[in-house]
């Protein structure tokens, strides 16, 4: 996108170090412009795939809150291998949570929200915190509306948050 989270985020949490990570160039470079026009410090950006920042750094037990907004569906059954939710990333990303952290998902694409429920139930690593279905609409239950959710609402598609906390 064009980094409307982590600038909601940063002011959320100003004396918390939001970190970033996107492989696009253009929305990378969206969210610089926004930092220095805020003057806002406390993002960093990392700008490759997120897999290698979970592989290359030790994070264990430092990260209080994951947002996964609108990760690509690969929609296509030969295709779901691609997708950025799958049991490793799960296993991968829960040692880097501290107990009871959260992890938030945004998704428009109704086949990866129940492919996640299912990664997300095998791994018994998290439980789902809003499980009833009047809180999985994104747009009622919160209010930073992102590049990505303006698409699907030109599209009228509906954006589904699930939000899962660490056991």
């Amino acid at each position: 996108g064009n980094g409307e989270n982590a600038l909601y985020l940063s002011k959320k949490y100003p004396n918390k170090l939001i970190i970033t990570s996107d492989i696009y160039e253009d929305g990378n470079f969206n969210l610089c412009e926004q930092l220095k026009k805020k003057k806002i410090d406390n993002v960093k950006i990392f700008n490759q795939n997120v897999l290698i920042l979970f592989e290359r750094f030790k994070l264990n037990n430092l990260i209080k809150e994951i947002w996964i907004l609108f990760p690509d569906p690969w929609q296509k059954t030969k295709h779901y291998k691609r997708r950025l939710i799958n049991l490793a990333f799960v296993k991968k990303i829960s040692l880097s949570l501290y107990k009871n952290s959260k992890i938030y998902i945004v998704t428009d694409c109704t086949s990866y929200f129940i492919s996640i429920l299912k990664v997300f139930y095998i791994s018994k690593l998290f439980k789902w915190i809003n499980d009833l279905p009047y809180k999985w609409n994104y747009s009622s239950n919160f209010y930073n509306k992102t590049k990505y959710f303006e698409k699907a609402l030109r599209n009228k598609k509906k954006a589904f948050i699930l939000i899962f906390q660490k056991i």
